[in-house]
């Protein structure tokens, strides 16, 4: 009995965590913006993406590649990706690893850095 109570508490805790969201979620445009930059990546349905960075300085940076997606850990991996800023630049592109996470609203999110809770948000 006292088995087959933690079983069945086990699996409730298991089908109760959020599941990754489906490949078809994820196409779309979506943006982060802080004081002096605003950043938008637009992910596109024939798995290509393409980057932007537009300064306050009026100062464009881009980048574009292709895009993987790991549907059962729920991870996004951008290929050729840069994240510009003033200490990288001349540094070649790489390999972008982010986690998709859905709100409880239903907001997708690409996660920049999940400690600081800092993310893409979906707009579009």
């Amino acid at each position: 009995m006292r088995g087959t109570v933690l079983a069945i508490c086990v699996l409730a805790f298991i089908t109760s965590c959020s599941q990754p969201p489906p490949e078809s979620a994820l196409p779309g445009t979506y943006c982060f913006s802080t004081w002096n930059v605003h950043d938008s990546l637009f992910v596109n349905k024939d798995r290509t993406y393409r980057y932007e960075v537009y300064y306050s300085s009026g100062k464009i940076s881009k980048s574009s590649g292709k895009w993987e997606y790991n549907s059962f850990g729920g991870e996004i991996t951008f290929e050729n990706f840069s994240f510009p800023n003033d200490e990288s630049n001349g540094l070649p592109p790489g390999y972008w690893h982010s986690m998709v996470r859905v709100t409880d609203k239903g907001e997708v999110h690409l996660m920049y850095s999940s400690e600081n809770n800092i993310y893409f948000a979906k707009k579009k």
